[in-house]
């Protein structure tokens, strides 16, 4: 055998396409020519620097790959996955290097690509799930300013109600106050005597769990009437308009409990909001 017919049997010999006598003999050639077996040498780097699966991430993930490679060791990860990665070839063709010609070096150099290679893959792996909780990040922080947008809406139609309501005859503004843990809490109730209607703005109140609501009663001698519901947005902010069963005018106080959402005859929950009328 001369080196014209190794270079045509290298490729094949890596893929195990060779039957045990042509692999036998090309093994024999290498171990006395230098020039054949830095070639082989070559070609089993170029091969394992293929071997690894290939993916295609987003440009913006490559991106982000290049300004933090370097940021963690590979150490940790790498020689612990770099076993189960090589194909089964490359096994073979080390254990027939080693034995068979003085390739030590290469094997050493592809080993080292390779386990390059499988940290690369790696980070990618974590720079995709970066990405992914990123957007997610951004996908929730949208969310959150649509929902201050109808907060904010929902404030500049209650001041439009206000301003009309405050311009009838016989307007009255009162205010409510926070109690206990609520004491932070504060609530606007606007009614006319002479319109039976009212409105009642409130600000830093809890957001409630689905099975529970905001009750608001009418006070008169001490005794409490149903007078509506509502629930606050995510800010703390809430509002109703209160169509009382009489007159505002024979009410003395309001006050607001925290009841289930079936609703209640009668107060079950402690005051969180309450004020003189």
């Amino acid at each position: 055998m001369d080196c014209s017919d190794v270079e045509e049997l290298v490729v094949p010999y890596l893929r195990g396409a060779l039957n045990n006598d042509e692999a036998a003999t090309l093994e024999r050639h290498i171990a006395v020519c230098r020039n054949c077996s830095r070639a082989m040498a070559e070609e089993m780097v170029a091969d394992l620097a293929h071997a690894l699966p290939q993916k295609n991430p987003p440009q913006s993930v490559k991106d982000r790959l290049f300004g933090r490679v370097g940021s963690r060791s590979p150490a940790g990860s790498t020689w612990s996955n770099l076993r189960n990665r090589i194909p089964k070839y490359a096994g073979r063709f080390t254990r027939r290097a080693a034995l068979g010609w003085g390739g030590g070096a290469a094997v050493a150099l592809a080993v080292i690509l390779l386990a390059t290679g499988v940290w690369l893959n790696d980070r990618l792996g974590d720079i995709s799930r970066d990405a992914e909780q990123l957007s997610n990040e951004l996908a929730l922080a949208r969310e959150r300013e649509s929902e201050v947008m109808s907060a904010v809406e929902g404030h500049r139609e209650a001041t439009y109600e206000l301003i009309r309501m405050s311009s009838t005859p016989g307007a009255s503004v009162n205010t409510l106050l926070g109690t206990g843990p609520w004491s932070t809490a504060r609530g606007v109730v606007m009614f006319s005597y002479t319109s039976n209607r009212g409105l009642l703005l409130v600000t830093d109140l809890p957001a409630l769990p689905s099975d529970r609501i905001y009750r608001v009663w009418l006070i008169k001698d001490g005794i409490k009437y149903n007078a509506g519901w509502f629930t606050v947005d995510p800010l703390g902010y809430g509002q109703t308009i209160i169509i009382p069963l009489a007159p505002f005018g024979q009410f003395d106080g309001m006050s607001i409990t925290i009841e289930p959402s079936g609703g209640s005859d009668v107060p079950t929950g402690v005051n969180v909001l309450e004020g003189d009328l």
